[in-house]
Parts: C-alpha cells; structure tokens; sequence
C-alpha cells in the first residue's frame, strides 16, 4: 500500500546522544520527563517520553566490573504519548498480522490513552540483582524515584535499556521513546585497536 504523503528521506542531519563515561563506581541521576522531537523536518513536532530530554537517550560507557548506580527520577508529565492499537483479526495462513501502514486497520484502544507516565527500567542483557530488574509491575509513579544497582559482570557489549509500562494495562508494551544503550567494555578492547567512540564521533 502506498503512502498517502511520502517524505523525504535522507535529509536530516545524524545526532548523536549525549555520553556519559563511567571510570569508577559512582551514582549517576537520569530524569525521566516529556519532551518535544521532530522525527523528520517535514513532520511536525511530537510529544514524547525521554530519558534527560533526549531522543535517543544518553549513551552509557562503562568498563566491565565497574559497578554503577542509576537514581532514575520520574518526571514525566501527560498522557501515554503514543496511540495504542488493538490488532484486526486478520490473519495469513493462520497467523495473525499487523503490517499495513498506519494503525492497519486496527482500532484504538481508549483505555491506553487515558494512562499517565508510571515507569520502570529494564536492563536487557545484563547481570542485575533481582530488586534491580525492573520487572513490569515495579512502578515508580511522577514525583517518584527509583535507585538501581547494576554491577556490570557480564562480557563487554552494548546493552538495550528501555522504560517499560504497566503490564496489566500494555500486555507487555513497552513504551520506547528514549532508549538508553549502556556500552560495557573490557580490557580487551584496547589492544584490539579499535577507535574509540569519540574519535569516530569526531571524524564524523
């Protein structure tokens, strides 16, 4: 199916998240707020859910072993930002799909759009202790905070952090304006000569 109002693409300049590079254990402040961004010049602004008001989040650099603590502080005001759907009963060989442009048919769910901004963040990938983990129904509502752990023992990689929602009211959806990728390097990383982050940040 064909967009009603194509863009173009190509044509905005590639930002780069902000960076936070952790060297020793310490306690580090995130905020949880709404925000406005513009996803393409020739689309209006929208709201969303951000992490320090950036959209992507902060980049988190961590050495492997260093252990960090993130206060995530909810200020996050309004309404859920985004339209949630009720998948169409339509389905190909059985299996049902959702996959035409737009909310594809299906319609919008009135419960969800009601819900204000009760958060918790979800580590993917990492080793955390089980009051760190940030299951889906271990809310902090605005005005609130929560103090997390992390020890940082798994093998280096780039980790995907996201805010999750109520579980009862989302089934499981997770809202994800604002992703966080915490980087955890080890001490191979050097010797293997490869650019740090911020030279290859500064010949682009």
């Amino acid at each position: 199916m064909p967009v009603a109002h194509p863009i173009s693409p190509f044509v905005d300049a590639l930002t780069f998240p902000p960076r936070r590079v952790i060297t020793e254990p310490t306690r580090l402040a995130l905020r949880l707020e709404t925000t406005t961004h513009r996803f393409h010049r020739d689309l209006p602004p929208s709201r969303v859910w951000a992490y320090d008001g950036h959209l992507p989040g902060p980049t988190i650099e961590v050495r492997r072993g260093v252990p960090l603590e993130v206060r995530w502080d909810n200020a996050l005001s309004g309404t859920l930002p985004v339209v949630v759907t009720v998948a169409p009963s339509g389905s190909a060989e059985g299996v049902p799909v959702q996959c035409l442009p737009g909310r594809s048919g299906g319609k919008v769910d009135p419960s969800a759009a009601g819900l204000t901004g009760f958060s918790v963040v979800h580590l993917h990938g990492a080793i955390t202790h089980a009051s760190s983990d940030g299951w889906a129904e271990n809310l902090a509502a605005p005005g609130q905070s929560v103090l997390d752990l992390y020890p940082n023992e798994q093998r280096a990689r780039t980790i995907f952090m996201l805010g999750e929602g109520d579980e009862d009211a989302f089934s499981e959806h997770d809202f994800e304006a604002g992703n966080r990728f915490p980087v955890a390097t080890g001490v191979t990383e050097p010797l293997l000569g490869v650019p740090a982050l911020a030279q290859k940040r500064k010949a682009a």
